[in-house]
């Protein structure tokens, strides 16, 4: 149950707050909470919730590595340098409705791209088995983005 105890919470980016403390932080108007998915016995970070519409840290250090670059076809903008935008769009008013926040739906545009995909007709697919990502313009010819491989580290 939520705030049946005393003990101290942790707020990010300034430590360790009291528990009453902690309470006027969770229940305080635009909150956002997160949820986290830890092990029975150790406590430890097992899952985050993919019902939230920022990614993780780790989930952003996946795509940028997966991806490299923007997924619109023939940009070599770096990744790290783009915004990570849910193939599937978002549900804010239903979360658990769809567009989760999850590898398989995003992927990195570049701030150009990202705005062509979300002002004008351009549709997206990501093929989760091979990783092709498929645009289609809206005249209706088609555009694939191949992933591109990892080096093998042996």
């Amino acid at each position: 149950m939520i705030g049946a105890d005393e003990e101290p919470g942790h707020l990010k980016g300034y430590g360790p707050i009291s528990a009453t403390a902690a309470r006027e932080v969770a229940f305080a108007p635009g909150t956002i909470w997160r949820r986290l998915i830890t092990h029975p016995k150790t406590g430890l970070l097992v899952k985050t919730d993919p019902t939230t519409y920022k990614p993780t840290a780790e989930t952003q250090r996946h795509v940028t590595a997966r991806d490299m670059t923007c997924t619109f076809p023939s940009c070599q903008m770096p990744a790290h340098r783009c915004d990570l935008d849910h193939i599937q769009p978002f549900n804010h008013e239903n979360p658990q409705a769809g567009g989760v926040t999850e590898p398989d739906n995003l992927m990195p545009l570049c701030r150009r791209h990202h705005l062509l995909k979300h002002r004008t007709e351009w549709q997206v697919q990501r093929n989760p088995d091979t990783g092709e990502v498929t645009w289609t313009a809206p005249t209706g010819h088609t555009y694939t983005n191949p992933p591109q491989p990892l080096a093998h580290i042996t």
